[in-house]
């Protein structure tokens, strides 16, 4: 389990809450795929590590936090992510898209079993802004 500090960006001026909303769900396709059967749809984003600066839209109030127990979805530990790609490929028997995986189903699958397996949320530190998103409340302060 990965314990890592985490940056937030947004409008609100005081702390702490958990609702804090770093990235929208509509900026990085999150919206149409959170609407999906299973998907996790309670959680707040966080930058991992100490951005400079955060996405556009976002609002210039900085805030950190501290994150436990998040699962590394980039490092696989417990091979949920390649559980998840698993279940959701089409099988080679299938008259169409044998092999082809749904990205979308799986990635929900890897943030359920993650949840499901005890984990806080998820890190993915493979992104252009490493992120995370955190499944229950996590107090923020206000960054100096």
């Amino acid at each position: 389990m990965n314990t890592t500090p985490e940056a937030a960006y947004g409008t609100k001026q005081e702390g702490p809450f958990w609702r804090v909303r770093p990235r929208t769900a509509d900026q990085g396709g999150k919206a149409e795929r959170l609407t999906y059967p299973g998907a996790v749809r309670n959680r707040s984003y966080f930058y991992s590590g100490k951005p400079e600066r955060g996405e556009q839209g976002l609002g210039s109030h900085k805030y950190t936090a501290q994150a436990h127990g998040l699962y590394d979805v980039g490092a696989d530990p417990e091979h949920l992510g390649a559980l998840a790609k698993h279940y959701n490929t089409t099988p080679f028997s299938a008259k169409y898209n044998q092999g082809i995986a749904d990205p979308v189903s799986a990635a929900n699958d890897t943030e359920r079993l993650a949840k499901e397996y005890g984990y806080s949320g998820v890190l993915n530190k493979n992104t252009g802004m490493p992120m995370a998103a955190v499944f229950s409340p996590l107090s923020v302060t206000k960054a100096t």
